[in-house]
Parts: C-alpha cells; sequence; structure tokens
C-alpha cells in the first residue's frame, strides 16, 4: 500500500511539470516511462506467499512448504530474488530450526527435518527473502503450526491415559508438559491402535455438565490438537470417534 501511494505521487510530480511542446511529446513520455522504471526499481517491495502440507506434525517428521515471490503492490509474480529463509520460531520468537529454499520463476519448494529435541508447543514458520528485509515485516510469510513430540525421553512426557479403551490408546501432549488451571494452552493429541499404528478420529472435550470446550480432529498419523483453558476444580472428558464408527471415552487428567 505504502509502495502504490509513493508510486502514484511520483508520477504525479512527473506529470505535474511544465507542459511540452506537441513535437517534443513523445520524447518527453519516453523520459518519464524510464524515471518510473528507475524508480520501481528503487522502490520494489517483494511479498512472499506460501503453504505448508499440514499444520500439525511429530518431532522427527519432515514438513514440506511451498513459496511463491509476487509483488507487493500488484500481486503479480516476481522474480527478483534467488533465495528465501525459512525459520520455525518458538514461543519467546526465538528460531528452532532454519533452512534456505532456492527460488526459480518466483517459486521455490523445500522440507525440514523437525528434530526430535523439538517440545511440543506452538511454533511460527517464517521466510523471506534478503530483498525482504529492507521493508515491514509485514511481507514474510507467517504461518503457526503445532508440533507434538510423542518421545518423552526428549519432549514433555504425555499426561497418563485413564486406560486404554477397546484396543485404542490416547496421549495428550499439552505445551509445556502439563495443564495449567486458568492458562489457556495448545494440547496435542494421538490416537494409536494396539499395534501403535495412528488412526483417524473426531470428537470432543466437554466438561462435567457435559458442555464442549473443544473440538477435536486428527490430521495425519493420528496426531491432532486443541486449544484449552482447564478450570480450577473442572473434570473433563475426551469423546472420540474412529473412522471406524468405534467410540472412545477418556478423562483427560486434573489440571
Amino acid at each position: 500500500m505504502q509502495y502504490a501511494l509513493r508510486f502514484g505521487l511520483a508520477l504525479a510530480a512527473l506529470l505535474a511539470g511544465p507542459a511540452p511542446a506537441q513535437a517534443q511529446a513523445p520524447d518527453s513520455l519516453a523520459a518519464i516511462a524510464r524515471q518510473l522504471q528507475h524508480y520501481g526499481q528503487q522502490a520494489l517491495v517483494e511479498k512472499l506467499y506460501g503453504h505448508l502440507d499440514r499444520p500439525v506434525y511429530a518431532a522427527r517428521e519432515t514438513m514440506w512448504l511451498k513459496l511463491y515471490t509476487v509483488d507487493g503492490t500488484f500481486h503479480q509474480p516476481l522474480s527478483l530474488s534467488k533465495v528465501a529463509y525459512v525459520e520455525v520460531l518458538n514461543s519467546l520468537h526465538q528460531p528452532v530450526l532454519q533452512a534456505q529454499i532456492a527460488l526459480r520463476e518466483a517459486t521455490g519448494q523445500g522440507a525440514l527435518d523437525l528434530p526430535a529435541a523439538l517440545p511440543t508447543g506452538r511454533y511460527l514458520v517464517r521466510a523471506y527473502t534478503s530483498w525482504m528485509k529492507n521493508f515491514d515485516p509485514e511481507f514474510y510469510f507467517q504461518t503457526p503450526v503445532t508440533i507434538v513430540n510423542t518421545f518423552a525421553a526428549s519432549g514433555p512426557p504425555a499426561l497418563p491415559a485413564a486406560a486404554p479403551a477397546a484396543g485404542y490408546e490416547v496421549q495428550f501432549f499439552p505445551e509445556g508438559g502439563q495443564l495449567v488451571q486458568g492458562v489457556p494452552g495448545r494440547v496435542g493429541f494421538r490416537l494409536v491402535d494396539a499395534a501403535g499404528r495412528g488412526q483417524a478420529a473426531t470428537g470432543t472435550v466437554r466438561d462435567a455438565q457435559g458442555r464442549v470446550v473443544a473440538q477435536l480432529r486428527t490430521l495425519r498419523a493420528g496426531l491432532g490438537s486443541f486449544d484449552f483453558t482447564p478450570l480450577s476444580a473442572a473434570t473433563y472428558t475426551a469423546e472420540l470417534q474412529t473412522r471406524a464408527g468405534q467410540k472412545l471415552t477418556q478423562k483427560l487428567p486434573a489440571a
């Protein structure tokens, strides 16, 4: 928006000069075009768009992403930069993973292997080019993701399950390692069968009065997440239904 305003002001300033003689009009217009082209090159704003293959991952999985570069004013493909820098930021806005993706003809794609030591929590994937650092970060590509660490030795331990239900087991992985009364947080979860294979399911979390406080849905390999604020002295129950129609009920441990 700022670039469009500056460009418009520059054009107005150029056109506001003394009117050229009719015979000189073609040369004058060519000069104006050259000046506008030069201005555009100096003030060109680059913007990144992108998408991930999914919003929830387990530690040790691979995150795939694709990026597109456009000009920040007209949103047309822009082959200005050759490299995009990708960062995964934790809740303190600190990079925990970094990578570079080559850009060819305004697009690029790549993958990041998520370390086993990443704790369960919410993260922000951010991508930008060197040229973009000259402008407002609002032009960076940014998207939130949830990472669930299912390895007790390297991440927060899973909340203990009340009991396996009908050959299935649900594990909960709260952000920070435990539920805290009155504090909003994200809880990762994983549903597996008796053989340890992830299973698809949907469901809800309800309080003791039967009110729905969160919606559940697995996205891949039995993994999912939900946002949740546990209240003092309250009890909660997760109710899930597998793709095969099996219904599972399991209490969440108290905060």
